[in-house]
């Protein structure tokens, strides 16, 4: 979108989003499709934001944490795009989560060890997943967080939050005083955003 970049590299951005989107759309990952949305919807608040459009970019705030709420309670089978969002795959991971939470209650301070969640998973999970699906195993919470916390104990997760804290504060730093749109720093926070 950005015109001051030459056509054959616009032309290039935009092939490698065709594919990107296309690659998602034939694997049907709809966690793709969320973290593609995440990403587009922050790089666009951030460049109505660098144009000093500030309404615009207010809206797009609300309209973007407005979904997030939206997405998040989809997982937890609520909402009205809960049919659409929901699979039977967010239902398990919600099980793994569960098993997570177990370990970090019982092991808070040093946690397990990292890559040792498999070998804890099953004496933490839910008794109903034990009975519905006794042969279902994993070796991650599916959650960043989770797999810190339940890896490396509370400790570890809350230096990772302080650097997650870091790197928001630095970009907020740079929207503020950037007094015009640099679309490679746009670009960057956009695909780290939709990673997290």
């Amino acid at each position: 979108l950005d015109i001051n970049q030459k056509k054959s590299r616009r032309a290039y951005y935009f092939l490698t989003l065709v594919s990107c989107i296309l690659t998602i759309w034939l694997s049907d990952s709809q966690q793709g499709l969320l973290s593609l949305a995440a990403g587009v919807g922050i790089g666009f608040v951030l460049l109505l934001y660098s144009k000093r459009n500030y309404l615009l970019a207010l809206s797009g705030i609300f309209v973007y944490i407005s979904a997030g709420v939206l997405a998040i309670s989809s997982i937890f089978e609520k909402g009205p795009f809960a049919n659409l969002i929901y699979q039977s795959s967010l239902g398990i991971r919600r099980e793994y989560w569960y098993a997570a939470l177990q370990v970090i209650k019982n092991h808070p301070i040093t946690g397990i060890g990292f890559d040792n969640f498999g070998s804890y998973y099953r004496q933490n999970r839910s008794l109903e997943m034990a009975v519905k699906n006794p042969d279902v195993v994993t070796d991650s919470p599916h959650n960043i967080f989770l797999d810190l916390a339940a890896g490396g104990g509370i400790f570890t997760l809350i230096a990772y939050l302080s650097l997650l804290a870091l790197a928001l504060y630095s970009i907020y730093k740079v929207c503020i005083e950037k007094k015009s749109s640099d679309i490679v720093f746009i670009s960057l926070v956009a695909a780290w955003c939709a990673y997290l």
